[in-house]
């Protein structure tokens, strides 16, 4: 999977989702941004199995609708929260992903959802942005969930975590101006034109399936988010409301929360192990009509 990717969100949902090689199309960063070591003012912790969780090294990013950060211990043992959004506020639920990894050379994690009995998964916890200083760029916020170990399959996994406390205030990097790329992303809104002019794909594994998540966000800081199972071939799947089938949609108006698609399609016309292109039409249960969408985007 090619990371040389504006705003990719390295999350690999089991086996780390501490952000591995988080990276931009920008090579080298901008020389503006500040990459000087935490000051002895920022700090990132939690606590769980009767113990402080406190992180040596902190990672940061903030741009184009999405919070990346990653908390990380001198043993290896990380913290790390992916948020769909960029601004200050509560995130619950589908909006993020959090998990906590032991050691670096785990298969496996404790992340903040479960798998039903039917095959659906249930999300829990909480994370609240108090303050994005964009003066002194730093991010401050605090957090709590129930991890859950990552391994689905096994009938008998360790027993879950509760994670209380959780705060941090820690500096981040940012990228006020996406670079040029290839990647395309349109559609039609009831009917209306949307250009993804702020395309972001993610890629997030859960053991026994991965997923390939597809942004497109327009001036108006509406998105649109197609997503695909990383097994779905070429042809045409049907959009279902659950992680049972191959795809997904969803559309967010600015910082509401998003509405999943009740009924659609996604067609994939071609797939290589970095690159998908496809078509995509659905209705998500808020009444909008997203038709003639069309991605072609580097994952």
């Amino acid at each position: 999977m090619n990371k040389n990717r504006f705003l990719s969100l390295c999350l690999l949902v089991v086996s780390t989702l501490s952000f591995i090689s988080c990276s931009t199309d920008v090579e080298p960063l901008d020389p503006a941004v500040d990459l000087t070591p935490p000051q002895p003012s920022s700090f990132f912790k939690v606590d769980f199995d009767g113990q402080t969780f406190q992180a040596n090294t902190t990672v940061a990013y903030v741009a184009s609708g999405n919070i990346l950060i990653s908390g990380v211990k001198s043993t290896g043992q990380t913290v790390s929260i992916a948020l769909d959004g960029s601004t200050v506020g509560t995130y619950n639920t589908d909006t993020h992903i959090i998990s906590y990894s032991a050691s670096p050379n785990s298969e496996y994690d404790y992340v903040n959802f479960n798998e039903l009995p039917d095959g659906n998964y249930v999300s829990n916890g909480s994370v609240v942005i108090t303050a994005i200083d964009t003066n002194a760029k730093t991010i401050s916020g605090t957090f709590v969930f129930t991890g859950y170990w990552s391994d689905f399959t096994n009938e008998n996994p360790p027993a879950p975590i509760e994670f209380t406390n959780g705060s941090f205030t820690i500096p981040y990097i940012s990228s006020e101006n996406p670079p040029a790329s290839d990647d395309s992303f349109t559609a039609k809104v009831n009917s209306v034109a949307f250009t993804g002019e702020f395309i972001t794909t993610a890629y997030a594994s859960s053991g026994e399936s991965a997923w390939i998540t597809i942004n497109g966000k327009n001036t108006d800081q509406n998105t649109i988010s197609v997503l695909l199972n990383d097994d779905a071939e070429v042809g045409t799947h049907p959009v279902t409301e659950d992680f049972g089938g191959n795809a997904r949609g969803r559309y967010q108006i600015g910082q509401t929360a998003p509405s999943n698609a009740t009924s659609g399609s996604v067609t994939i016309i071609s797939k290589t192990a970095d690159r998908v292109k496809g078509t995509f039409q659905f209705t998500v249960a808020s009444g909008q009509a997203i038709t003639e969408g069309a991605f072609d985007v580097e994952y």
